[in-house]
């Protein structure tokens, strides 16, 4: 049933949907890991395939087949799926079918990266990594998924070039999000040239989306802030390396490293800065010289299509609860009125409360601004602690708890639900 709602105020916070990349075969043969109706799914699917190895006269290597995982994506979505399987097979489905099941079950990941959480600090992301090994979750790392077959995940060796084939019983896609359709037609709705960002709808530091003057706001993973302040100081910055006078003529031109390394230093005072240094491999090359450096009209340019492919803030929960927090105090303070709310110059401020990812078997690792970076079964409390007390009610706190509870002391219900 179809029909249309008349708004004053449109608040937009639809989320994003699971990016294939266009590689074949994603949506035909893997599961994505992005709603509720998925993480059902998944542990249906898991305990389906246990159920199928158990079955009289099953091979070997069909069994073998059926009980390898393979998670697809290194990210923290992909990691904590990983984890919490390891967890369930190992603590919970192993003490419900026969023992002799467990030594065909495999558990792989494949990234394009060289390290698991590469997004995290370094020292995250090499402690995950050698986590995963002494766990037996086996790492695929600077592996490039070309084609997911209805058995097998077609991955070439980002250095090497060699092309190999994964089989597995159950694929998950958990490599990245894109713009939901929803939001597809909100931008192509706007005056030409006032959303450039595909990747998310470009809003102002106040949530309202640029181009509809003041009646749209957006939150949470659709959204993006516009930053042109930290664009002038990347400008800024390459000027100061290269020795530019204000017509942008300079002494040199820089390579990569130069570049990366001076825009670091502003990474402190404009954070989005960090993720166009973590971007910039990718498109060098490009606008690179022959002689492997870059000039400053080739650097501006660069800079531009870096931009436009990246967020000011990650799709992250916490982002998007202190969007919608702040937001509904804008509006309670504007209480109507009009002007105040297509002008006011009040911007959203992000708090970022740090970086959290558990990785299996009761250990996490948390990157905590202004403390420390925490590994080990002392972050998985963290973790625990912060999930159970960031919950939207009192109600869902004890929930929450009385589930991590129960579940350490009596296991995991691994109960079937038949559609």
């Amino acid at each position: 049933r179809h029909g249309s709602v008349d708004y004053d105020y449109l608040v937009t916070a639809v989320g994003a949907v699971p990016n294939t990349f266009g590689v074949p075969g994603v949506e035909d043969n893997c599961m994505f890991f992005k709603e509720i109706v998925h993480a059902s799914r998944f542990r249906r699917e898991v305990n389906e395939r246990f159920e199928r190895a158990t079955l009289p006269d099953v091979p070997e290597e069909r069994m073998r087949e059926l009980l390898t995982f393979v998670v697809i994506g290194a990210g923290p979505t992909g990691v904590e799926l990983a984890a919490e399987l390891y967890d369930m097979v190992y603590q919970d489905v192993a003490k419900m079918y026969p023992s002799r099941l467990i030594p065909f079950v495999s558990i792989k990941i494949i990234d394009l990266q060289e390290k698991i959480l590469s997004a995290y600090d370094r020292r995250i992301a090499e402690y995950a990594t050698d986590f995963f090994q002494r766990a037996n979750i086996e790492c695929l790392l600077n592996k490039q998924v070309g084609e997911v077959r209805p058995d097998a995940v077609v991955i070439t060796d980002k250095i090497t070039g060699e092309k190999s084939e994964v089989p597995f019983g159950l694929a998950v896609w958990c490599s990245g999000i894109k713009l939901n359709p929803l939001c597809e037609k909100i931008m192509d709705s706007l005056p030409e040239g006032t959303q450039e960002n595909r990747r998310s709808l470009a809003c102002d530091k106040n949530l309202r989306v640029n181009g509809s003057n003041g009646s749209i706001f957006a939150v949470g993973d659709c959204a993006t802030i516009v930053r042109p302040r930290s664009m002038s100081k990347a400008m800024e910055l390459y000027k100061s390396a290269a020795k530019c006078d204000d017509a942008g003529d300079c002494e040199i031109d820089l390579d990569k490293d130069q570049i990366k390394a001076a825009l670091t230093k502003g990474v402190e005072e404009f954070p989005h800065l960090e993720e166009v240094v973590n971007n910039i491999d990718d498109k060098f090359a490009v606008f690179a010289q022959a002689n492997g450096r870059c000039t400053f009209d080739g650097f501006s340019k660069m800079l531009t299509e870096v931009d436009n492919g990246l967020r000011a803030l990650p799709a992250t929960a916490q982002v998007a609860k202190q969007e919608g927090e702040y937001l509904a105090a804008f509006f309670a303070q504007c209480d109507g009125d009009a002007a105040r709310l297509i002008g006011d110059e009040t911007k959203f401020e992000y708090n970022h409360k740090g970086s959290l990812a558990y990785i299996g078997k009761d250990a996490a690792v948390a990157d905590i601004p202004g403390f420390t970076i925490v590994k080990g079964i002392a972050a998985g409390v963290i973790w625990k602690s912060f999930e159970t007390i960031s919950q939207v009610s009192v109600r869902n706190i004890f929930l929450v708890a009385s589930d991590m509870i129960r579940t350490k002391l009596f296991g995991r219900d691994i109960s079937r639900f038949v559609d």
